[in-house]
């Protein structure tokens, strides 16, 4: 049993700056929050969602859609969107 936590609790360090092996699923999130923020910024994601008309969307953050479309949870972030279907 002593061996086995002292192997568990040796220090490795991690493959990705932003992941550690004791916290690696609140900054693997925290990194994803990063990388869908800098992507719902850029005018390519609106235009993806426009091209296809599947909805009219008057103003959105795109993680938002992905959540409530895709995954069925709420969004945990503030936006303001009217979405139909056409």
């Amino acid at each position: 049993m002593t061996l086995r936590k002292r192997r568990f609790c040796a220090a490795k360090q991690p493959l990705l700056p932003c992941k550690t092996y004791a916290f690696g699923m609140q900054n693997n999130r925290f990194c994803k929050a990063l990388i869908y923020r800098l992507l719902c910024n850029s005018c390519a994601c609106e235009k993806y969602l426009h091209n296809y008309h599947l909805f009219s969307v008057y103003k959105a953050s795109c993680l938002c859609l992905i959540f409530v479309l895709f995954r069925n949870i709420q969004c945990t972030f503030e936006a303001e969107f009217v979405a139909y279907m056409l």
